[in-house]
């Protein structure tokens, strides 16, 4: 489990997923309720920079991915060096 950024709170402030919870979210590693927090506070419109992270590391996995699978290897280019 990733720890949460801080604890409880209904201070908007600091009810932020930290980037550990994005990028966990973004590559589909959360499950029920850390997910549901997540996604709650990342549908605020205010949260428009959490959003942009999300998608950010949702297209580097994805060039990585893609990498992965051009060599063949399922290593990468640089044969997991």
């Amino acid at each position: 489990m990733i720890p949460k950024q801080s604890a409880e709170s209904s201070d908007p402030l600091h009810d932020e997923p930290s980037a550990a919870m994005l990028t966990a979210h973004a590559l589909g590693q959360l499950e029920g309720a850390e997910q549901a927090d997540v996604e709650r506070q990342i549908a605020d419109p205010a949260r428009h920079k959490d959003r942009e992270t999300v998608a950010e590391v949702q297209r580097l996995a994805e060039v990585l991915r893609a990498d992965r699978l051009a060599d063949g290897s399922g290593r990468g280019r640089r044969g997991g060096r």
